[in-house]
């Protein structure tokens, strides 16, 4: 289970991926001392689950991956909207590799990362806005600077798949 935590806040929050189960978060109250219910976020095939510490923290976005590259956010503002809670509501982002006319070719987990800059570096670690930006390999590397959607290809498509003779 891919699996993002924020340990920072009094409340901490984790959020996973759990392949054939779904991605899950949660929010624990204090210290994480036991059994905590897990809240389902999108279903079909969980991988990656990240959290981007929008606000220092009181404001999170929750990143879950699921079927055909497809990426999901739920922005955190309890009580409006709780994304460790049921009924949280999660958006699929633009995901233009998942262009059905025109789709980039991709592993069955898509891999995408949050740059968090360089934690305890003032010039270069994430503001207190959040990070905003992520990046996404397909068979181009895809990256956004403004969080969900504004994705752009940072690197051209490469044919992997070339024969040698």
């Amino acid at each position: 289970m891919p699996l993002a935590k924020e340990p920072t806040s009094p409340n901490p929050s984790a959020n996973g991926g759990a392949q054939d189960n779904g991605s899950s978060s949660v929010t624990f109250s204090g210290t994480p001392t036991g059994p905590v219910q897990w809240q389902m976020g999108k279903g079909g095939d969980g991988f990656t689950a990240r959290i981007d510490p929008v606000g220092t923290g009181t404001n999170l976005r929750f990143w879950q991956g699921n079927n055909g590259g497809q990426l999901n956010v739920c922005t955190h503002a309890p009580p409006a909207n709780d994304c460790t809670g049921p009924g949280a509501v999660w958006a699929l982002d633009s995901s233009p590799w998942s262009n059905p006319g025109s789709p980039d070719v991709q592993s069955f987990v898509l891999p995408y990362e949050i740059y968090k800059g360089i934690p305890g570096d003032p010039v270069n670690e994430c503001p207190p806005s959040g990070c905003n930006h992520l990046i996404v390999g397909t068979q181009r590397v895809w990256e956004t600077v403004v969080g969900s959607g504004g994705w752009y290809p940072a690197m051209k498509a490469r044919n992997w798949c070339t024969s040698r003779r």
